[in-house]
């Protein structure tokens, strides 16, 4: 990678951390299967497709998922995951990949 590539990705990274994880509100580290996400989120949305899970929710199933609380109602957490768009079919891809090409203010205004 040159130089500028290198700026071009950390500038990238850095703004996309500025936004907090569209499912849980934790802090960001950059965009996972469609979505930006924590590390936690991935993780969590990954695993539940790779294990092809079904979750039940022990409530209403409308658990609130915040940084605080969500492991505890996996169902709703999934379901999160995948109304905010999240991609059962998508990879988990680096920020910069996806970002290349691309203006970076009209992608944050998007979020």
């Amino acid at each position: 990678m040159c130089e500028n590539e290198l700026k071009t990705k950390a500038d990238a990274t850095a703004q996309i951390e500025v936004i907090p994880c569209k499912i849980c509100g934790d802090k960001s580290s950059g965009i996972h299967y469609g979505v930006i996400t924590c590390e936690g989120c991935k993780g969590f949305f990954r695993r539940s497709q790779q294990n092809n899970a079904s979750y039940s929710c022990p409530r209403q199933r409308n658990c609130l998922i915040d940084r605080t609380n969500r492991n505890r109602c996996q169902h709703c957490r999934l379901q999160k995951c995948l109304a905010l768009g999240m991609s059962r079919d998508g990879k988990a891809l680096p920020s910069y990949f996806l970002l290349k090409g691309f203006q970076m203010d009209a992608l944050l205004e998007s979020v």
